[in-house]
């Protein structure tokens, strides 16, 4: 469970030990394929930013620096809503 909490999964939504092992099986996946990280998901989803879930780590990551870098707001004229990096 403190490895699941560590990459942004809530522990009391894992109902057993076989749901946390293929939890941890798809973070690993994600992680080797180079796709975003659940923490990443949530943060860029809240902002407004849709199918986040098949970005590229990077690609998040360098949103989120300009999200920062702006005052945690999404930068003026970009349609978060409609954004594909």
């Amino acid at each position: 469970l403190e490895c699941l909490e560590k990459r942004g999964i809530v522990p009391e939504s894992v109902e057993s030990m076989g749901q946390a092992s293929l939890l941890i099986s798809r973070l690993i996946a994600r992680q080797k394929e180079g796709l975003a990280t659940p923490r990443q998901i949530q943060l860029l989803e809240r902002m407004g930013f849709r199918q986040v879930g098949t970005w590229r780590f990077e690609e998040a990551g360098d949103m989120i620096t300009r999200i920062k870098e702006n005052g945690w707001n999404v930068p003026m004229g970009l349609n978060a809503g409609a954004f594909r990096p």
